[in-house]
């Protein structure tokens, strides 16, 4: 981090503080990724590979687990083998996400 510091309070959490003047297009933070994903409402319309957003629902998806969905088939076949910034090969995490499934249920409201 370059010109920031960590600063905490009960109100707001933890959070990071300029701690000199940032001028426009200044970096304060250059790091890799750890880990990129999309909340759960935007996983159909969100490539899980290139990470574009459709205007609705993608078609292409992972036919083992169902979890990725894709603009084209191009860019399943390069998240199964290399994946994307900050994601795994999907090939890798396949068969985890696969035992997911029967969890669906659980969290989704069932009142009527």
């Amino acid at each position: 981090w370059r010109s920031a510091r960590m600063g905490s309070s009960a109100a707001a959490g933890r959070f990071m503080v300029a701690a000199s003047q940032i001028a426009p297009d200044d970096v304060v933070c250059d790091a890799p990724a750890y880990c990129v994903c999309t909340f759960e409402e935007w996983r159909k319309r969100v490539c899980a590979s290139c990470f574009s957003l459709a205007s609705g629902r993608l078609t292409v998806r992972c036919p083992n687990c169902e979890h990725a969905f894709y603009c084209s088939e191009q860019c399943r076949t390069r998240h199964r083998i290399e994946g994307s910034v900050g994601s795994a090969p999907h090939g890798r995490v396949c068969a985890a996400l696969r035992r997911f499934a029967p969890l669906r249920k659980y969290g989704k409201s069932t009142a009527n």
